[in-house]
């Protein structure tokens, strides 16, 4: 049986942040699949969301754990962002990443 959770970032103010973010976080693979919204009123909308999977209980946590250094990589030095992740079997959990 798989799994299918979802994942949704927090709103990232700092351009550099997101734009190191969507390169780690944007995927359309059959375990990552995720966009960032439409715009709004002219303005971009700097959060990514959309699917996270796995073949065991509870890999969408793991799943987005395991790219914790590319993340924290990824975040300028001093910044953090909160990723809600919410698991097909009920778990759920905020992760933080900081940038290293």
């Amino acid at each position: 049986m798989s799994e299918r959770g979802s994942f949704v970032t927090e709103y990232c103010y700092c351009k550099k942040c997101f734009a190191g973010l969507k390169k780690i976080l944007l995927s359309t693979d059959k375990y990552l699949c995720s966009a960032v919204p439409d715009s709004w009123c002219d303005q971009d909308i700097p959060v990514i969301g959309g699917k996270v999977g796995g073949v065991y209980y509870g890999e969408e946590l793991h799943a987005i754990e395991a790219r914790r250094e590319e993340i924290e990589s990824a975040l300028c030095t001093g910044h953090t962002i909160d990723i809600a992740v919410l698991c097909d079997g009920g778990q759920r959990e905020f992760l933080t990443f900081k940038g290293i």
